[in-house]
């Protein structure tokens, strides 16, 4: 337990880092590029990274379970044959993007070729080889040291309107260094040896399988910020890209678990090992319950002061945005805990491509009704129903196989504390004034009075009555 522990603590930092960086950087460039400058990186940041996904095709969940779950004699081979099959795969997706910039592409050429950097990183991308082998601490030091030098960099040379293509040139540069830096030390550890194509095409077709919900994914993920762009305008973009860059923070806490998790939960699935991960299936959700509602309602309470403060008066539109964006995180990381730890460890794929296709058809669908008629709040609306779709289909896929009733029920009681410190927030704001002080003064409120509710919720459910509803129904499971 105490590795899990250290690679927990190591990927939450790693996930943290991954978004710290905009977040620091973000009420700087709201005032220096203003929405339309945010809208434009955004918009060509969204377009290259589906590129990126289909150059790695699945790659980070196949290749982490892959090496997570091979023994070391073959682990050699085996990463061979993996990222073979994923540089062939990138080196036509790379083709495809320049042929993208110098023949399709009509609006902000010069930053969509700056973004070509970032799709050439998907080709040197292995990070999913250390997270496989639970090697968090080596690619957590190489993001903190990536991210920080970026920051500078940012600060140095982006001074105005017109610096949008040296704020563009340090982000996409900075993926891919983050990439190259870490193949000493794959050098070191790997032997190379000639790929074997039979097995390249086995890898190959096990990737697809995990790619399709991959792609699903990012339709409801990032097709919002396209279709922004092509009915509203480039505005509209920046407004919803602003709330999401701070709805990820919470979302990226909990990425970390599930990624942390996912290695042992394969190694534990492969060793048939279900008692075990009923167990830590079970303390991940109370951990990912206790943080998410917290931050989610909490972020729901103080969003007319943060937005303001943080982003500056422009960006007032955001705050119905972020206030009711921040209700997709219940939904998130209720289906990331699923998926992580019991759907991929255990080779559920078709259950895990339904659940996201359905949830991609949801977004496609709502998206094209209602941001016409609302624009980046019509999008917001259609995520939202979105990950309500990914996580109840995943919810009903599994009750047969997983007790799932105490698991959701540790996951689901923290809603009473959070609510209620959303109520006591709100009634205290009217009585402070906007400042970054009084957002201090509102976060210690509300954060004490949540951990006082939540304890008190904690012992309330762990109560004799709902023990032996929990073991009535463990009883009668097919687990």
């Amino acid at each position: 337990m105490s590795s899990l522990k250290k690679n927990l603590s190591y990927n939450i930092i790693y996930q943290i880092f991954t978004i710290m960086m905009p977040l620091i950087t973000a009420p700087y460039l709201s005032r220096i590029i203003g929405v339309s400058g945010i809208g434009m990186y955004s918009y060509t940041f969204t377009v290259a990274e589906y590129f990126v996904f289909f150059a790695l095709l699945g790659v980070s969940n196949y290749g982490n379970r892959t090496i997570a779950g091979c023994i070391k004699d073959n682990r050699n081979r085996t990463f061979i044959n993996i990222y073979a099959t994923q540089l062939s795969v990138s080196l036509i997706v790379i083709l495809a993007y320049i042929i993208y910039i110098f023949f399709i592409v009509k609006n902000y050429k010069a930053l969509a070729a700056i973004q070509l950097l970032y799709v050439l990183s998907a080709g040197a991308d292995v990070t999913w080889y250390f997270f496989g082998t639970e090697k968090f601490k080596l690619t957590t030091i190489r993001t903190v040291i990536i991210k920080l030098i970026s920051l500078i960099l940012i600060f140095a040379f982006v001074r105005d309107y017109n610096d949008i293509w040296k704020y563009t040139l340090i982000m996409a540069g900075g993926y891919l260094v983050s990439q190259l830096i870490m193949w000493p030390y794959v050098i070191a550890e790997i032997k190379y040896q000639k790929p074997v194509i039979s097995e390249m095409k086995i890898h190959l077709k096990n990737m697809i399988i995990l790619f399709i919900p991959v792609i699903a994914i990012t339709v409801y993920k990032m097709m919002d910020k396209i279709m922004l762009e092509a009915i509203c305008d480039v505005n509209s973009v920046g407004f919803y890209e602003s709330a999401e860059k701070i709805v990820k923070v919470p979302a990226y806490a909990i990425v970390a678990i599930g990624t942390a998790m996912l290695p042992r939960m394969s190694k534990l699935g492969h060793e048939n090992n279900k008692t075990k991960m009923l167990e830590y299936f079970g303390l991940s959700v109370e951990l990912s319950g206790f943080l998410i509602f917290g931050m989610a309602f909490g972020l729901m309470a103080i969003a007319k002061f943060l937005v303001p403060i943080y982003y500056g008066k422009d960006f007032e539109y955001s705050i119905i945005l972020l206030e009711t964006l921040s209700f997709s995180l219940l939904f998130t990381t209720w289906a990331s805990a699923i998926r992580t730890q019991y759907l991929i460890p255990l080779k559920h794929d078709k259950e895990y491509i339904v659940s996201v296709c359905s949830g991609a058809i949801v977004n496609l669908i709502l998206n094209s009704v209602l941001i016409p008629l609302y624009g980046a709040y019509g999008a917001v609306i259609a995520t939202i129903s979105a990950e309500g779709a990914v996580a109840f289909i995943q919810t009903i896929a599994v009750r047969n196989e997983l007790p799932i009733f105490k698991p959701f029920v540790k996951y689901i009681r923290f809603i009473i504390p959070a609510f209620s410190m959303y109520l006591i927030v709100c009634f205290c704001r009217p009585y402070l004034t906007m400042s970054i002080f009084s957002i201090i003064i509102l976060v210690c409120i509300g954060g004490t009075v949540y951990c006082l509710f939540a304890v008190m919720m904690m012992y309330i459910c762990n109560s004799e009555l709902l023990s032996s509803v929990y073991n009535h129904q463990k009883k009668h499971s097919l687990l």
